[in-house]
């Protein structure tokens, strides 16, 4: 093995060890007396915050700890093509972990989705949209290198497949007023968007229970999470004007 891989991997390990202490110490301030089973990230584009929840026995999360963003699109609104410099908004998951990132470390969102596959620009999506280190970005997460080293290392140690919550804001009153907006402006899409997205977000914020990833065929989300009986529990439903007329009654829904 080349020397500068075996460094690499040394400065890793070293940093994986003190940020297992870090969070250590965070899960118990916020009342986990064990390490969470799982953990999900969420991001306010307009506050610029990134939070990292960790997940109770009764399925509901507490808040662990919250990292400034240092650098995104704050614009509202999704990536819908290629070169846009648009920071999604969706329902993500991180697919892939890169410790040899010109941003120190980085780490993958699964951009486009199902959802963002449907409603985008065909053909001409873009991708490689990760979290990562330093301070400047072109539409993805740039929360800076001591930051991106504490974070990297929790979430490398649950692996792929940790839900991140992109969300245009984190205020009732914005939600309210983006609405308004795309509305005056007939801007159908982004309404249509956005009151579906606000759906799962109310729900997100009066619950704190993580969201599973359902698309329906019109790229619309149908998001459910588990009741404490396990069984599958919808958020409400889609704004109208985003189903197709055959797919009002569910039978159509299909997870991502």
């Amino acid at each position: 093995m080349q020397p500068f891989i075996l460094l690499l991997l040394s400065l890793l390990g070293l940093q994986t060890a003190s940020a297992q202490s870090v969070w250590k110490t965070r899960f118990t301030g916020a009342g986990f007396s064990t390490t969470p089973r799982k953990i999900c990230l969420v991001v306010y584009k307009e506050e610029k915050l990134l939070e990292v929840w960790g997940e109770r026995s009764d399925g509901t999360s507490a808040r662990v700890h919250t990292f400034p963003v240092l650098a995104l699109c704050d614009t509202p609104g999704p990536k819908r093509r290629q070169g846009d410099g648009m920071t999604p908004e969706g329902l993500y998951r991180i697919s892939l972990f890169n410790p040899r990132s010109l941003f120190h470390l980085s780490m993958k969102i699964d951009y486009p989705n199902a959802s963002d596959r449907v409603l985008g620009r065909r053909g001409d999506l873009g991708g490689d949209l990760f979290i990562h280190g330093g301070r400047a970005t072109a539409g993805c997460v740039a929360i800076g290198d001591p930051a991106i080293e504490e974070l990297y290392a929790l979430c490398h140690s649950y692996g792929t497949g940790t839900p991140v919550l992109i969300f245009p804001s984190n205020d009732s009153a914005r939600w309210n007023t983006l609405l308004a907006l795309w509305q005056q402006h007939e801007r159908w899409d982004l309404r249509d968007f956005h009151a579906n997205l606000r759906i799962i977000w109310d729900r997100w914020t009066s619950t704190r229970r993580v969201p599973e990833r359902t698309v329906l065929r019109s790229g619309a989300y149908a998001s459910a999470t588990r009741d404490g009986a396990g069984e599958n529990v919808f958020y409400g439903a889609v704004p109208a004007a985003l189903l197709p007329r055959d797919t009002r009654t569910g039978l159509h829904d299909r997870p991502d």
